[in-house]
């Protein structure tokens, strides 16, 4: 009967799967910066002062950061929580006929033509799932992984440093003047996939570069208050986010514990 017990506990404790880690490590906390060109949009917000009304024709480079922790739930699968703070900009010059223009009298301008590069802010969270490939030879956390993400985004917009130019046609004349809008906020979902390979530089630190294609989308609660003189703002700007996910280079050094 004693023996009977013995090999049932021994069968039970062979299928019981093992997670190895890394030397027997099986969590850790990442630092992680992700990057990728920006075309037509700027990255540094500025001042009114600091823009003029050209477009903005150069080539940017996007800039997010993230904290990650990691739980390493068996050899091929990896949960991961992580919180993300990015400080971005947008030129208005490319968002067309963001916004329209009333006279005090009612009458209409016929262009109003609004310049700036106003702060964005992005303060996110989430969940990161990775795979890891038995047959490329990968043992979480180290080789090579494949992922899903899902992120919840809100973005505030300030828009109290931007310029707008009308044209008063009963004095012939172009008027420049400030705007002072204020904050908005706007709250989006991103899905996103991503591959990438983790290596060990030491015992306890991990070197993890990455691609990813991420997809936002607005939900029922996507801003709650609308822009005074609004004709397109929220649409354009949900359209240059949506830009903004899709391809990421990530590079990550992660300490196990």
């Amino acid at each position: 009967m004693l023996g009977l017990v013995a090999m049932l506990s021994m069968t039970v404790q062979s299928q019981k799967p093992i997670v190895s880690g890394y030397l027997g490590k099986t969590n850790y906390g990442m630092v992680k910066f992700n990057t990728g060109l920006r075309v037509e949009h700027p990255e540094k917000w500025k001042k009114n002062t600091e823009v003029s009304s050209d477009y903005f024709t150069g080539v940017d480079f996007k800039s997010e950061f993230e904290m990650v922790y990691g739980h390493i739930f068996s050899n091929r699968f990896i949960v991961e929580g992580i919180a993300g703070l990015n400080t971005t900009s947008i030129d208005l010059n490319n968002m067309r006929s963001a916004f329209s223009y009333s006279f005090p009298s009612g009458f209409r301008s016929e262009y109003f033509n609004y310049f700036g590069y106003p702060k964005i802010t992005d303060v996110y969270g989430g969940i990161n799932t990775k795979f890891y490939r038995r047959k490329k030879g990968a043992l979480a956390p180290i080789g090579v992984y494949y992922g899903l993400g899902l992120n919840f985004h809100t973005y505030t917009v300030h828009l109290n440093n931007i310029t707008a130019q009308i044209r008063d046609y009963n004095l012939d004349q172009i008027i420049a003047t400030q705007m002072n809008y204020g904050e908005f906020s706007y709250n989006l979902v991103e899905l996103s996939g991503s591959f990438g390979a983790t290596s060990a530089l030491t015992d306890y630190l991990l070197l993890d570069v990455g691609f990813s294609v991420g997809w936002v989308f607005s939900g029922s609660n996507y801003y709650e208050n609308e822009i005074p003189e609004e004709s397109g703002f929220d649409s354009g700007l949900l359209e240059m986010l949506q830009l903004y996910q899709i391809g990421k280079l990530k590079i990550g050094l992660a300490y196990l514990f």
